[in-house]
C-alpha cells in the first residue's frame, strides 16, 4: 500500500502534468511537511515553484533537495534549467557539470550544458556536449536538432543539415528540426526548399511564428537563376510580407491569441530582408511596412516590460551609445566606426559602446581602450534592453541595422530619446524607432531623401573619418590560385549574392572584346553551393555568346588582407558590383594603386565607390551607362599608358580620402544641437 507521502506526491503530479501547477505546488508543499528528509519532496515543489515563474522559491527547494542528497543528479539539472531561464548561462553550467561528475551517463545534463555553451557563443564546447548527448541517447531527436544548431553556428552547413533530417528521421512530427532545416536551407541559396521545410514545421504548429516569419523572407532570392525575371520573386515576396503583417494583426485584435507578448522578441531579426537590398528598386515602401511590422510585436513586449527610455539631460557630456556586433576588424569598424572613436571629443561626449558580438581581437581591444565604457557578454535581448536603459543614453547609434539578429531586435526599440542607423547596410530600416540615417552627401543626390523611412542626415564628404589600413603584403604566387599573369586581371571582390543577374551580359561583353584575361572572384567556403549556383549561371551567360566560362573566369578562395592586397597590386582593373557598390574594398584598391570601374547607381548602396573617387576628382572613373562601364573596363586593361595615368592620379589625390575630421565635427554639432538646444 503507497504512503501517505506517496499518495500526496502523486497527485501532486497528475496535476502538474494536468497544467494545474497551484494545485501541484499544495499537494508538493504538504509532502514537504509530511517527509521535511525527503529530497524528492524538495524537487517536485521546487519544479512547481518554477512552472509558476516563482524563481525565488524554486532556487531555494532545489537547494534544500541538494543539501539533503549531494549525489542528487535531477536537482543539479534542474537547477542548471532554472538558471537557464534567469539568463544565467554561466551559472548554469556549474550545476551541468555537478550534474556529470555524479553521473556521466545522465545525457540530459550533457544536452542542456550543451544548450547553456551554445548560448554563450561557445559553439566547440557545444558540440562536444551534444555529440555527448547524441552518443549515450542516439534516438533522441532533439539532441539531433540542438547539434544541428550547433553546426550551423560553426558554419558546417553540411553538417547541420545531416543532423536536421536526421533529428526528423526519429521524430518527423516535431515542428522545430523542419524550422531549423528550412532556414538552413535558404542560407545555402535553396530557398524553395527551405519555405516547404517551413511550411512542414507549420503543418505540425500553425501558431510556430518563426516559421511563417522565416517563410516571409525565404521568398528573396540571395542568387536569381538565368534568365529568370526578378519581378517574379519580388512580386511574391510583397504579397507575403503583407500576408505575415496581416497574420499577425488578426492574432493581436484576438485577446485569445496563444501568440503572446514574447513573439515580438522571438521572431524579429530572426529572419531579415538582408538580400532585398541587392536588388536595384526604392525598398522603402517594403521596408517601412517589415519595419511597422518589426516595431509593433516589438512595442507589445517592451510596454508589458515597462521600458521606458530617459529624456535629454539638460547639462554635462552627451552620453552617445554605439550599438554594433562588429567591434572587431570588420568592415562596419573599419569604414567609419573607428575613426569616429578615435576622433569624438570627450570634452563634449562621453562614448559608450554596447559590444553585440563575441569575436575579441586587436581591433576590440582598440575599442575599449577609446570607449568611456565597454559593455558586452549579455545574451538576452531583456538583458541588452535593461542594460542600455540603465545607461541612460541620449543619443544610441545602430551602425549595422539589418546584418545582426539582436541589433533588429534592439534597434525596434525606444531605449533612448534620440536613435539614429548608419550605414553598415546601406539600405533604409524601415523601422520608425529610428529618427535619422546617417549617411554622406557623396552618396547621396536630391532624390535620395525618397529612399529612406527615416530623415536623412548627409554628412561632407564621405560621412566619415576613414583611417588608413596598415598592412604588408605577402608575395602571392597568382599561378598557385591558376590565374594567368600573363593576361589582363580583372579583380571581382563582391561576395556572389553582390552579382546581379540582369548584369552577367556586362562581364561577357567585357570578355568578348578583351579576348583573352583573367576575372577573379572569391569563395567562401561557407557559401560554396550559393558560389556553385552563381558559377553555373555565368556559365550559361558565356555559353549564350558562345564563350566558355573557364576561359576567363577563376574562382579562388578568400584571402587574408596581406594576400588580398597583394593581388591587387598585380592585378590591372578593380572592377566595382553593379548595383550595389563596394566601399571598403574600393578603398583597399585605392590604397593598391588598383584604377576602380564603377556605375553609379540610383541609390545610396550603389554609389559608395563612385563617392570615393569623387571626393578624389576622378570622375572618369565614374561610369552612368552598362556600355560607359564595359568600355572603361576595357580601356583599363588593354590601354597600359591609361592605367599608368590613372595610377599617377590616384596617388596624387588619394589622401583625401583618409583622417578627414570634418563629417565628426558636424555630426558632434547636430548631436550637440538637438541634445542641448
Amino acid at each position: 500500500m503507497a504512503s501517505e507521502f506517496e499518495t500526496i506526491t502523486g497527485i501532486g503530479i497528475q496535476c502538474a502534468q494536468a497544467g494545474k501547477n497551484e494545485e501541484a505546488l499544495e499537494w508538493f508543499t504538504k509532502g514537504v511537511a509530511l517527509s521535511p528528509k525527503s529530497a524528492h519532496a524538495y524537487l517536485y515543489q521546487a519544479n512547481a515553484y518554477s512552472a509558476l515563474g516563482n524563481l525565488a522559491a524554486a532556487l531555494k527547494s532545489y537547494n534544500k533537495a541538494i543539501d539533503l542528497n549531494p549525489q542528487f543528479v535531477e536537482a543539479y539539472n534542474n537547477l542548471g534549467l532554472l538558471l537557464i531561464q534567469q539568463n544565467d548561462y554561466r551559472n548554469a553550467l556549474i550545476y551541468f557539470a555537478q550534474a556529470i561528475r555524479v553521473d556521466a551517463q545522465f545525457y540530459e545534463a550533457y544536452l542542456n550544458q550543451g544548450f547553456a555553451l551554445f548560448a554563450l557563443g561557445d559553439y566547440a564546447a557545444a558540440l562536444q556536449s551534444y555529440e555527448k548527448a547524441v552518443q549515450l541517447q542516439p534516438n533522441h531527436a532533439l539532441a539531433y536538432n540542438n547539434l544541428g544548431n550547433t553546426y550551423k553556428a560553426l558554419e558546417k552547413p553540411l553538417e547541420a543539415l545531416q543532423c536536421y533530417e536526421k533529428a526528423l528521421e526519429i521524430n518527423p512530427g516535431l515542428a522545430d528540426p523542419w524550422y531549423n532545416r528550412g532556414i538552413l536551407l535558404g542560407d545555402m541559396g535553396q530557398e524553395q526548399e527551405g519555405v516547404l521545410s517551413c511550411d512542414k514545421a507549420l503543418a505540425i504548429n500553425p501558431q510556430l511564428a518563426r516559421a511563417k516569419w522565416a517563410r516571409t523572407f525565404l521568398q528573396i532570392p540571395q542568387i536569381a537563376d538565368f534568365d529568370v525575371d526578378p519581378q517574379i520573386a519580388r512580386t511574391q515576396f510583397t504579397a507575403s510580407l503583407g500576408t505575415l503583417d496581416a497574420w499577425f494583426a488578426a492574432r493581436e485584435s484576438n485577446s485569445s491569441s496563444p501568440l503572446g507578448i514574447e513573439v515580438g522578441p522571438d521572431v524579429v531579426g530572426s529572419f531579415q530582408p538582408f538580400y532585398l537590398a541587392y536588388q536595384a528598386e526604392n525598398n522603402r515602401q517594403l521596408m517601412t511596412t517589415y519595419g511597422q511590422l518589426c516595431r509593433r510585436l516589438m512595442a507589445n513586449w517592451e510596454q508589458s516590460q515597462g521600458y521606458k527610455a530617459r529624456d535629454f539631460a539638460v547639462r554635462g557630456r552627451i552620453r552617445l551609445g554605439i550599438v554594433s556586433h562588429y567591434l572587431c576588424d570588420h568592415p562596419v569598424w573599419n569604414a567609419f566606426l573607428r575613426g569616429l572613436a578615435h576622433h569624438l571629443k570627450r570634452s563634449e561626449f562621453e562614448l559608450i559602446f554596447f559590444y553585440l558580438g563575441r569575436v575579441h581581437d586587436q581591433e576590440t581591444q582598440l575599442a575599449r581602450s577609446l570607449a568611456t565604457s565597454f559593455i558586452e557578454g549579455k545574451t538576452a535581448v531583456s538583458d541588452w534592453a535593461e542594460t542600455i536603459l540603465a545607461q541612460q543614453v541620449e543619443v544610441l547609434i545602430y551602425p549595422d541595422v539589418g546584418m545582426d539578429q539582436m541589433t533588429t531586435k534592439l534597434a525596434s526599440l525606444r531605449l533612448a530619446p534620440l536613435q539614429m542607423v548608419m550605414w553598415g547596410h546601406p539600405e533604409t530600416t524601415g523601422l520608425p524607432t529610428m529618427d535619422y540615417f546617417v549617411s554622406a552627401q557623396c552618396f547621396e543626390n536630391t532624390a535620395s531623401p525618397n529612399n529612406y523611412s527615416e530623415q536623412l542626415l548627409a554628412l561632407s564628404n564621405l560621412g566619415c573619418c576613414y583611417e588608413r589600413l596598415s598592412f604588408n603584403p605577402t608575395e602571392v604566387n597568382l599561378a598557385h590560385f591558376g590565374i594567368n599573369t600573363k593576361l589582363p586581371i580583372l579583380v571581382c571582390p563582391g561576395s556572389v549574392f553582390k552579382y546581379a543577374a540582369q548584369f552577367d551580359w556586362v562581364l561577357v561583353e567585357i570578355a568578348r572584346r578583351l579576348g583573352a584575361c583573367q576575372f577573379v572572384f572569391f569563395v567562401a567556403s561557407s557559401k560554396a553551393n550559393l558560389t556553385a549556383r552563381f558559377e553555373a549561371r555565368l556559365t550559361q551567360a558565356f555559353a549564350k555568346e558562345q564563350l566558355q566560362l573557364s576561359d576567363y573566369v577563376v574562382f579562388i578562395p578568400w584571402l587574408e588582407r596581406p594576400d588580398f592586397f597583394s593581388l591587387m597590386q598585380q592585378a590591372d582593373v578593380f572592377l566595382d558590383t553593379l548595383g550595389f557598390s563596394g566601399f571598403n574594398t574600393a578603398m583597399q584598391a585605392i590604397e593598391c594603386d588598383l584604377p576602380i570601374v564603377t556605375m553609379a547607381g540610383e541609390f545610396m548602396r550603389g554609389r559608395l565607390a563612385a563617392g570615393i573617387l569623387q571626393r578624389m576628382n576622378l570622375p572618369e572613373l565614374i561610369t552612368h551607362s552598362a556600355e560607359e562601364y564595359i568600355a572603361l573596363a576595357v580601356r583599363l586593361a588593354k590601354d597600359s599608358t591609361y592605367r599608368a595615368n590613372i595610377v599617377a592620379q590616384i596617388q596624387a589625390n588619394r589622401d583625401v580620402l583618409f583622417n578627414d575630421v570634418l563629417p565628426i565635427r558636424e555630426l558632434e554639432a547636430f548631436l550637440s544641437a538637438h541634445c542641448r538646444s
